[in-house]
């Protein structure tokens, strides 16, 4: 079951702690930094509820691109999953072609383990299928 640790009009940030997977839901043009230092925020405290080896799906549907001062504090974001025990992510692609060449930039930057889908619950399933392997 999930559990909600932070939404805004911008984002959801979710936990299952039975699956021990996060979900984060992104929406639309993040054009200030305080949406990003929100989203930040949130996403500590979901680390923080999760065991090493999780798994995150990172629906990305609806999100636009970012301004470039934006960009290296996504990165951050990136790096912090990664140090707090992210196994594989699932990524839910943009619509947006100009978002998916932008996310895909920063996934190859930071080495993120990550697939890319074109819905959830195909993602859902090869996250599922990785976590048994654990």
């Amino acid at each position: 079951m999930k559990n909600r640790i932070g939404s805004t009009e911008f984002f959801s940030v979710e936990v299952d702690d039975a699956k021990n997977r996060m979900y984060t839901t992104f929406h639309g043009f993040w054009k200030e930094m305080s949406i990003m230092d929100d989203y930040r925020t949130n996403l500590h405290t979901a680390i923080k509820r999760m065991k090493a080896n999780f798994t995150l799906v990172a629906d990305l549907r609806d999100f636009k691109t970012l301004p470039p001062e934006l960009i290296p504090k996504q990165k951050q974001c990136m790096e912090d999953l990664a140090k707090g025990g992210m196994f594989k992510v699932a990524v839910i692609l943009p619509a947006s072609a100009i978002s998916g060449m932008q996310l895909k930039k920063s996934m190859t930057d930071t080495n993120m383990p990550e697939r890319q889908f074109g819905s959830v619950a195909d993602g859902e399933k090869w996250l599922d299928n990785a976590a048994a392997t654990l």
